[in-house]
């Protein structure tokens, strides 16, 4: 019972302890830091504030002595400067009298050294004070004596006094700091042994104390987790000890007796007996709480169960009463007892539902009182209204009305009812009505009424039943009948099955007719190939031979040696004229050829439709002159002046039905007339047509006979007695054309009375308008068209004309300008004729042997442009220079149409002379060397017969290797090649020569009789775009080739064949275009064929892509392109696209890109730039503007 009885206690006294010795250590180390402090200060206050004053003062000696030295070596005494020096002086002072007060107090040696310093201090300020009366009172040379002779010494013994103060205070500070670390290191060795004493005694007190409380609660914990674990015999220690551990202990006790009285009810519980008390230890007693509520939910659990137990057991009794095929009346009676016995009820009856009304079928002790039939309609009574309403009705204290419940003994009334409706799936099904003497409890309807549902079902099965069986007798009945249909079946399955066996020989027989369709079918596609290759290669092998038998007969026809008769020159006429018919033909079969084998498109040609017309009347006017019938041509005011077409197919079917309409017209006339009508269909996006109509006074066709006049080889009178000739091939060519330009030919006529042809083709608009319109008044200057000679306006020199003199011809219809070139021919020794309007300047040139022209654009009758196409268009007179005048100023480029240059007037007298020099240069300059290859015999002896009237010097080579050694040897302009040699091809040619440095590429000319595809043309562009295949007209346009290849040479070395380019603003025209590349994508070849050539004529080299994606693929693989021109409607990538992939590579950006289109609506050019062209060109190409725009574009890059 004494001090130490409790644990708060024993923990108070050592905590007591701990803190006595605590306090202890504190006092030491407040008494050895109060020492320390101590030594500190007295540190503070002599060696450290005597060492600062002692630094200043001498500091500020040296300061005085700075300031008197600056104002005696200044030989100037500013007033001002002294004032504010001996201001600071006294400042100065001020701080060293302060200073030495503190070092008086606070020094601790002996007050002699400070009496010592201040002496001299004294003396010091006597000295300064005396130098700065001597300076105030300017006499700056005494002062600088006193300061060298007083002031110097005084400061020389001064400083030594001072240094000595300064060494004592250091040194007695180096005392005090040697006795703080004694001071430090005592106190810190007593502290850690005080320290070590304390923590001993601490650990002894807290090992007792805590041993005396950690033992016995041991022993609590041992018995407190047996109890967790379950144990139940448990023996717990220290109940009588007084202190806190005995307070646990006995509160452990008591859990354990309150624990085991627990245990004793929760096994009466789990042994069933649900009865058993569970006493509440107290309000907060939730174990005995939940014990109770668990006790509780057993025994209701129990009871639920039982209930679930009799509704089950209820339930498969029922199953097993219903199981069986049973009519639905018997299943009735048999649920109705089930149920009244099984619930206790002492009366029931059930009723089905036929229709809309409910019939008793089965009852259980029922007696009829009233005497009724058992019949309720729906909502009728309490069955019907159950029935209607399909829920529960239940009844209590039922009235004497109701049935009694009848035995021996005696009879009662039901006290209660219960109707409950049978349903199956929303379906009402019937009504189960029971009577019972007592009360049914809430258990007893939720039986019935899930009893109600499998009744239901039952009821359903029996009906079901019911009806199948009525079914299945309606079916065995229909089933005989059927046996017998199936027997006639049968007769008629194998009737079928006959016919699908032939049917199925039928099919194998159809797919061997399929195989050898297919087999034929490709047979003819080999045959066709076959044919395109024999087309191909007999076009070469017909063609050669037969160009050469019409270049001989022309030679003999002109028979300009004159060693022919009348006789042969008439029979070499014939053989000239039956050998172009020939060759015709052969061109006509090859075009059928082509457009059956879809190997032939239509191109994309700008057509002005003033030259269209102009071709028209220059080539068939004369024809029908010759016959002595009319030929006009009637254009229409809603006609296009341009227009988008294929130039070659439409001039040829155009010329097939004017020929034909004028060889099968006797009298009349046959009238040409064009038109615009409105497109039928507008699928391909034309709303309008182009109609050329050929009306004719013909013999007419009968109208049987209209679509055998467009089949190959076939006429409307195909007779053996025909007065007409001809193959029968040209309508079905001209309609097979109208067809590739997406428009078709119709025809109208009456034997006898005449033939309409009527061409119709879509209307696409040329972009470019002409600059000069088309006119009705134009059109009929054109269809005046007679070539016949005028007097000269004055007598010209066709009087006295000799051949050594050069042959001017002047046509012009100044008189006077005319009369000045005929003087300026005389001047230069050349002859001239004279002609006053176009019609007799043609005549004239055909009659002379002119040596060059002089042509005014601006002439009554034909113009200047249609002169120099009937010029140009005729072999006599092709070869003939033109040199074209005008005042016009938007002439155009006439050198493209064969002029050989252009002047703008006014021209002046010395320029007219140097013109008429140039041409008889031309005369004297000297033979152009020009080598043929060519294999054919007969073919190189009418190209020399072709070429002999032109300034040139001929080769010949008839292989590959021949021509190589000729081209070493010598040095050639022109190339004439054919491509189908013996050892190599001329393509192969072509390759050698690049190879081989040694020999430089003259112009090619390809002269061959084999059509080119596509490839090769792209092949042959690096080397030539001048491609001439043997025809009728192949020999013409042979010579103008060499002809215009000769008249380049000549006027390399005089005037420029034009002279009216004009300087444009900020741009280089002097820019050298030699060796500039330019890379061409156009999709059209021949578009780039020409554009090319008209390139490479400024020396301009020219790579040729035929689309986008190729463009992209060169670009690459070269090493450098100095500008794009891009054609924008390309098949596989559009220009647009072409050029935005070029711009996003980073060595592209800058390069420039021209925009070729054949389109110019509003905002064209807006995208292209957007696309990131640099310019824009619209086709047809102008050539001077478009190389003045190459040369602005390579100029600025």
């Amino acid at each position: 019972m004494g001090f130490f009885t409790s644990i708060s206690r024993r923990l108070l006294a050592g905590f007591l302890l701990l803190s006595i010795l605590t306090a202890g250590l504190g006092l030491h180390s407040i008494s050895a830091l109060t020492e320390l402090g101590s030594l500190t200060q007295k540190m503070y206050d002599h060696p450290f504030t005597v060492s600062n004053a002692v630094r200043h003062f001498k500091t500020d000696i040296i300061e005085v002595d700075r300031l008197l030295q600056k104002v005696l070596l200044n030989e100037t005494l500013d007033k001002h400067h002294v004032s504010k020096t001996i201001q600071k002086i006294r400042l100065f002072e001020v701080a060293l009298q302060e200073n030495l007060s503190t070092i008086d107090k606070q020094f601790l040696g002996g007050r002699e050294q400070v009496q010592v310093v201040r002496v001299s201090f004294d003396y010091w300020l006597e000295s300064v004070e005396k130098i700065k009366l001597q300076i105030k009172n300017g006499h700056l040379l005494a002062a600088r004596e006193t300061y060298q002779k007083e002031l110097t010494a005084i400061q020389a013994e001064f400083f030594p006094k001072v240094d000595a103060l300064l060494d004592y205070a250091m040194n007695k500070a180096v005392t005090f700091l040697e006795n703080s670390k004694v001071t430090v290191t005592e106190a810190v060795n007593q502290t850690l042994w005080l320290l070590v004493v304390i923590l001993m005694l601490g650990a002894f007190a807290g090992w007792v104390i805590s041993n005396s409380i950690r033992r016995p609660i041991n022993g609590l914990v041992s018995a407190f987790n047996e109890l967790i674990l379950g144990a139940n015999d448990v023996t717990i220690n220290d109940t009588d000890r007084i202190d806190e551990i005995g307070d646990i202990a006995r509160a452990l006790q008591a859990l354990k007796e309150s624990t085991d009285k627990l245990i004793v009810k929760a096994s009466n519980i789990a042994q069933g007996d649900y009865s058993t008390q569970v006493e509440m230890r107290s309000n907060k007693d939730e174990l005995g709480l939940a014990l109770k509520a668990m006790s509780n939910s057993l025994q209701e659990g129990a009871k639920k169960n039982s209930d679930y137990a009799w509704v089950m057991d209820g339930q498969n009794q029922l199953n097993e009463t219903v199981r069986g095929e049973l009519t639905p009346l018997d299943l009735s009676k048999l649920i109705i007892t089930f149920v009244c016995q099984y619930v206790d009820a002492q009366v029931g009856s059930l009723y089905l539902l036929e229709e809309d009304t409910l019939i008793l079928k089965g009852s259980y002790a029922f007696v009829n009182r009233k005497g009724d039939v058992g019949r309720f309609k729906l909502g009728e009574g309490l069955v019907g209204q159950c029935g209607l309403e399909k829920t529960t009705i239940s009844i209590t204290d039922v009235p004497e009305e109701y049935s009694l419940i009848v035995s021996a003994t005696g009879n009662a009334r039901p006290r209660n009812i219960l109707l409950t409706p049978l349903s199956y799936d929303g379906k009402l099904i019937g009504v189960m009505e029971l009577g019972r003497l007592g009360v049914f409890s809430e258990e007893e309807k939720a039986f019935i009424n899930l009893l109600s549902e499998n009744v239901a079902i039952a009821f359903n099965s029996a009906q079901a039943r019911q009806k199948v069986d009525t079914l299945l007798a309606e079916s065995q009945a229909q089933s005989e009948e059927l046996l017998l249909q199936k027997e006639e079946l049968t007769v008629t399955n194998e009737q079928i099955l006959e016919k699908s066996k032939e049917l199925e020989q039928q099919a194998i027989a159809l797919e061997a007719s399929n195989v050898e369709a297919l087999r034929k079918a490709k047979e003819i596609e080999e045959a066709s190939k076959y044919k395109s290759e024999f087309m191909s290669n007999m076009s070469h092998e017909l063609r050669t031979p037969l160009n050469s038998l019409l270049i001989l007969a022309k030679s003999l026809v002109d028979n300009d040696e004159g060693n022919l008769s009348k006789e042969d020159v008439e029979s070499a006429k014939i053989i000239h004229d039956s050998g172009k018919n020939l060759l015709e033909l052969i061109n006509q079969i090859l075009d059928l050829s082509k457009v059956e084998s879809g190997h032939m498109q239509a191109a994309e040609d700008h057509i002005e439709m003033r030259d269209f017309i102009d071709s028209m009347n220059a080539r068939f006017k004369h024809m029908a002159k010759d016959k002595n019938i009319d030929f006009n041509i009637e254009l229409a005011p809603d006609a296009p002046a341009q227009f988008i077409a294929d130039w070659t197919k439409l001039n040829q079917v155009v010329t097939n039905l004017v020929s034909n309409a004028l060889k099968f017209t006797a009298s009349g006339g046959v009238l040409l007339k064009i038109f615009t009508t409105p497109a039928k269909h507008t699928e391909q996006g034309f709303d309008r047509m182009i109609s050329f109509s050929v009306q004719d006074s013909g013999i007419g066709i009968a109208e049987d006979k209209f679509e055998t006049v467009f089949e190959a080889f076939k006429q409307a009178d195909g007779s053996t007695t025909r007065n007409y000739g001809g193959t029968g091939l040209g309508l079905s060519i001209a309609r097979n054309f109208a067809q590739l330009m997406g428009g078709g030919i119709t025809l109208k006529s009456r034997l006898g009375e005449g033939s309409v042809f009527t061409l119709h083709i879509p209307e696409v608009r040329s972009n470019e308008v002409s600059e000069t319109a088309l006119s009705a008044p134009a059109i009929g200057k054109v269809n005046a068209l007679v070539l016949a000679q005028t007097a000269p306006p004055f007598t010209d020199d066709r009087a006295v004309l000799d051949q050594q003199s050069p042959l001017i011809l002047i046509i012009e219809d100044d008189t006077n300008f005319a009369h000045i070139l005929y003087e300026a021919c005389h001047q230069v020794d050349c002859q001239a004729l004279v002609a006053a309007d176009g019609e007799t300047g043609v005549s004239l040139a055909n009659e002379y042997e002119v040596t060059a022209i002089i042509l005014d654009y601006m002439l009554p009758g034909l113009d200047g442009k249609d002169v120099l196409g009937l010029l140009k268009s005729n072999t006599q007179t092709s070869h003939i220079p033109v040199h074209v005048m005008s005042a016009m100023d938007s002439l155009g480029d006439m050198t493209l149409l064969g002029a050989e240059a252009q002047f703008e007037k006014p021209i002046s007298a010395h320029e007219i002379k140097a013109v008429l020099q140039g041409i008889k240069q031309d005369l004297n300059s000297e033979d152009i060397p020009v080598l043929i290859v060519e294999d054919n015999l007969a073919s190189r002896k009418a190209m020399e017969k072709l070429l002999r009237h032109e300034s040139v010097v001929l080769s010949f080579a008839d292989s590959v290797s021949a021509a190589l050694k000729a081209l070493r040897a010598s040095a050639y302009d022109v190339m004439i090649l054919d491509l189908g040699l013996p050892d190599y091809s001329g393509f192969e040619l072509l390759e050698l020569i690049e190879k081989e440095p040694t020999i430089m590429l003259p112009k090619v000319i390809v002269y061959s009789g084999k059509d080119l595809s596509t490839e090769d043309q792209i092949r042959l562009s690096p080397y030539t775009q001048d491609i001439i295949i043997k025809s009728s007209k192949s020999s013409e346009r042979l010579l103008d080739e060499v002809h215009l290849f000769i008249n380049q040479l000549k006027t390399t070395s005089h005037s420029p064949k034009k002279v009216t380019a004009a300087k444009l603003p900020d741009i280089d025209t002097n820019i050298e275009l030699k060796g500039k590349t330019i890379l061409v994508v156009d999709d059209d070849m021949r578009n780039t064929f020409a554009l090319s050539k008209v390139l490479r004529k400024s020396g301009l080299k020219v790579i040729l892509s035929p689309g986008g994606a190729d463009a992209l693929a060169k670009l690459a693989s070269q090493q450098s392109v100095d500008l794009v021109l891009m054609d924008i409607m390309m098949p596989d990538m559009d220009g647009f696209e072409a050029t935005r992939r070029i711009r996003a590579q980073s060595q592209y950006q800058s390069i420039p890109i021209l925009a070729l289109t054949a389109n110019a609506m509003k905002g064209d050019r807006e995208k292209c730039l957007e696309a990131g062209m640099n310019d824009y060109l619209s086709k047809p190409i102008d050539t001077d503007k478009l190389f003045t725009m190459i040369k602005m574009w390579l100029s600025a890059h």
